[in-house]
């Protein structure tokens, strides 16, 4: 019994280390920091000024409309 005990322990730290600290604390740490750069990225644009707004929106439609135009 002491056997299988000490294997389950083993097992389970092996599994706490390599995968849950590695690949899932990971993840959930790649999302954050991803989160963050893309908030830092907005905050860029978001000056508050509706001209700005107005005249990106232009641009992103007027590029829609020309990749429109080239593949039809």
């Amino acid at each position: 019994m002491d056997t299988a005990g000490e294997t389950a322990v083993k097992a389970g730290t092996v599994v706490y280390e390599k995968i849950d600290q590695l690949v899932v604390d990971g993840v959930v740490n790649a999302s954050g920091r991803g989160s963050s750069g893309a908030g830092e990225e907005l905050r860029k644009i978001n000056s508050g000024k509706v001209q700005s707004y107005a005249a990106i929106l232009f641009a992103a439609a007027t590029v829609l409309a020309g990749v429109l135009i080239v593949i039809v």
